[in-house]
């Protein structure tokens, strides 16, 4: 009897976590979110040297073709190429600045894939000779919060 109700208990458990739906089946990425916050970090050989919280981004709107573009507060959308597998969200840039370290591209890790939130994380890391000669690290943090 004992037995019975520990295989009934199993059962049971096994049939709540497997009817529990994960988030992954209700996202999409699909559509517009506001930015709820866009935030850079810059350090300069591991120390901060500032921080942007971007309050000029509005709003990025995910086409399903692979397109896409974020909405500034003036009204100006900068397009760009974007693809997710799992929790890695690409971001390509259409125009990239010149001087722009990520060449363009961006990849988020998502640390969270709601269908009314998405957060997500970017770094990286690179290195330009000072103008005394030595070599200066450049890490740069982009942290997003989107909502719909």
């Amino acid at each position: 009897m004992k037995n019975l109700k520990l295989i009934a208990l199993l059962g049971t458990l096994a049939f709540l976590f497997s009817a529990c739906s994960d988030d992954d089946d209700d996202f999409t990425i699909v559509g517009t979110w506001d930015v709820q916050s866009m935030v850079t970090n810059l350090y300069i050989d591991g120390e901060l040297f500032m921080t942007d919280d971007n309050e000029e981004l509005e709003a990025i709107t995910f086409n399903e073709d692979g397109t896409g573009y974020a909405t500034l507060d003036d009204g100006e959308e900068d397009a760009f190429e974007w693809t997710l597998i799992g929790d890695n969200l690409t971001i390509k840039l259409d125009e990239p600045e010149e001087d722009d370290p990520f060449e363009g591209t961006m990849v988020f890790q998502l640390t969270e894939k709601r269908p009314d939130r998405l957060e997500g994380y970017s770094e990286a890391e690179y290195t330009e000779e000072g103008d005394d000669g030595e070599e200066v690290t450049f890490t740069i943090e982009f942290s997003m919060v989107l909502v719909r």
